[in-house]
């Protein structure tokens, strides 16, 4: 068994840890999900906090289907989601260079829309004689609206790349990603604009480790459903679903590493009032008798 820190506070337990650290972090994302909007994608900082908190609901159905339905598979499956979200998170979003910063949002909410465009034009008209003409027309009409919506957002975005700082300078460089349309906020640097980084070069910013690059890769046998997902796996055993908890542990780590760093709120006011929530009584829950009295004895001498 890998021996974590985490594991002395919360009784030696993988899961116990797990879920201890997972309700301090979702306390967290919950408090900045009260000072940020997550719907506008002009607030860089409620886009991000969107990010988190859609991977903090995974999180929590990471551990719901190893406890509850013992589901190796689609535990490796979500696990692999949440590394794509904070591996992507990292490369555009935790950058000193707030123009780059900037470029990379933009670049990747127009590679989106893009992706969308294309599956939306994909749907066409059939002469299926159990659909209606009344259906068949409501469906177009859908498809015409999403397109539309579609053009709109790609020309919004395409205007605040091009009016963007780094635009004046580098504007040959990012005229080459905009004609890219996918995947183009991978780029290397705009000194190699050419260049696109790999998932595998991109995992190493979740920890700094080469050997997470191979691990997270391979659940890409769990998501496309390959060979390895097949095989034979004692899942009534809880030790089986360690090495992916402990990764798991390592994630919920990094969100709280983003959520006290990267929005320029106190760690005070983050954690105001933790222990009076459900999140806090369930922290707690977790945590062993020694550490647990410690807790309460800061708590009650405040």
């Amino acid at each position: 068994m890998i021996t974590i820190p985490e594991l002395k506070m919360f009784n030696g337990s993988y899961y116990d840890a797990y879920k201890g650290l997972y309700s301090l972090a979702a306390h967290e994302v919950t408090q900045l999900r009260s000072m940020f909007p997550e719907g506008a994608v002009d607030d860089i900082n409620g886009y991000k906090v969107g990010i988190l908190t859609k991977i903090m609901f995974a999180s929590c159905s990471f551990m719901t289907v190893i406890e509850i339905n013992h589901d190796y598979s689609t535990a490796a499956t979500i696990l692999r989601s949440i590394a794509d979200n904070l591996a992507s998170y990292i490369l555009i979003y935790r950058n000193q260079n707030a123009d780059e910063v900037s470029l990379r949002h933009y670049l990747f909410l127009y590679d989106g829309l893009n992706t969308r465009l294309k599956s939306i034009q994909a749907i066409k008209p059939t002469d299926d004689n159990a659909i209606s003409e009344l259906e068949k027309e409501q469906t177009q009409q859908g498809v015409t609206a999403a397109v539309e919506d579609s053009l709109n957002g790609i020309d919004y975005f395409l205007k605040k790349i091009r009016n963007s700082i780094l635009y004046k300078e580098y504007k040959t460089e990012i005229e080459y990603l905009i004609a890219l349309k996918h995947d183009n906020w991978r780029f290397k640097s705009l000194k190699k604009y050419k260049q696109k980084l790999s998932w595998q070069e991109i995992y190493p910013l979740i920890n700094g480790k080469e050997s997470s690059t191979y691990f997270l890769s391979y659940l890409s046998q769990y998501v496309h459903g390959l060979s390895s997902s097949n095989l034979s796996i004692d899942n009534t055993n809880p030790k089986t679903f360690y090495p992916m908890i402990h990764i798991g542990i390592t994630f919920l780590g990094k969100i709280h590493e983003f959520v006290q760093n990267d929005f320029g709120i106190s760690k005070e006011i983050l954690q105001k009032d933790f222990f009076t929530t459900d999140y806090g009584k369930e922290h707690l829950s977790y945590v062993n008798p020694s550490y647990l009295k410690k807790i309460l004895k800061n708590i009650y001498n405040k």
